[in-house]
């Protein structure tokens, strides 16, 4: 991402994101562009981040319908590079978007921008790194709400079973994960934004709510019992998504020193 003339200022810009119920990633990403961000992308692929201290391997998120062409354009350090092809090396298929890792040569990229302003590479930085614990905590929020739903709606010896103590914990519990990885998502932006944390510590951070999201959910899905299998319901469908969401994002190194 590269900022426009339209700036927004990123405390204000995730915490805004935080309170959506956008689960659907172009949806997100189009927000994301009204808000004055510009994203670097191969034509439509989506979200670029480094896998790899040796600043060849990516990984990449475009939509399933959408085919692989266009120039790669990546950043290392303030350089944003471009480069005609990339080695697809590994692929993982989800609902409506595939997520790519690709092996870029280096010798034959080449220098498309310098970054001058620091905070344009921060912007990039922050934002870039946020938006999937951002999906995957809105996904997180769909969940809750499925299961609530289902709960209120569902009985067992004539009791809603939300009202049980065991599952109404639970329902406590998941509320109580989103709301505090909410603030402190929100929380990490804005203490990098004072410099009161380095970048590394708030990847691993980041990093440590994915974990928790995923923990959570499993703990979520038993509720919904058999009808969270099924398609109208969803909850499969969030199931799969925040963990390989989750389960990716491991790969993601930092390598802005």
């Amino acid at each position: 991402m590269i900022m426009t003339e339209k700036e927004a200022h990123n405390y204000q810009l995730v915490k805004e994101f935080c309170e959506k119920d956008i689960t659907d990633i172009r949806e997100f990403i189009r927000d994301v562009k009204k808000k004055g961000y510009e994203f670097l992308q191969i034509e439509n692929l989506y979200l670029l981040f480094p896998i790899s201290i040796q600043k060849n391997r990516y990984m990449l998120i475009k939509e399933k319908k959408i085919e692989n062409s266009g120039s790669i354009i990546s950043l290392y350090k303030n350089k944003v590079y471009k480069i005609d092809s990339a080695y697809i090396f590994h692929k993982i298929e989800l609902n409506d978007y595939t997520i790519l890792m690709v092996d870029i040569d280096l010798e034959e990229q080449q220098v498309y921008r310098t970054l001058k302003s620091t905070k344009e590479l921060i912007v990039y930085q922050n934002l870039n790194y946020l938006l999937l614990p951002i999906l995957q905590l809105l996904s997180l929020k769909q969940v809750l709400k499925n299961c609530i739903e289902y709960s209120r709606n569902r009985t067992t010896f004539g009791m809603p079973i939300h009202k049980h103590q065991m599952v109404a914990q639970i329902l406590a519990e998941g509320f109580t994960e989103y709301s505090s990885n909410k603030l402190y998502l929100i929380d990490f932006v804005e203490k990098l934004d004072k410099e009161l944390i380095t970048f590394k510590d708030y990847i691993e951070n980041i990093k440590l709510i994915m974990e928790s999201q995923q923990k959570m959910l499993d703990q979520l899905i038993p509720v919904t019992g058999a009808h969270g299998l099924l398609d109208e319901s969803e909850v499969n469908k969030y199931f799969l998504e925040i963990h390989i969401i989750g389960s990716v994002f491991r790969y993601v190194n930092y390598i802005f020193d």
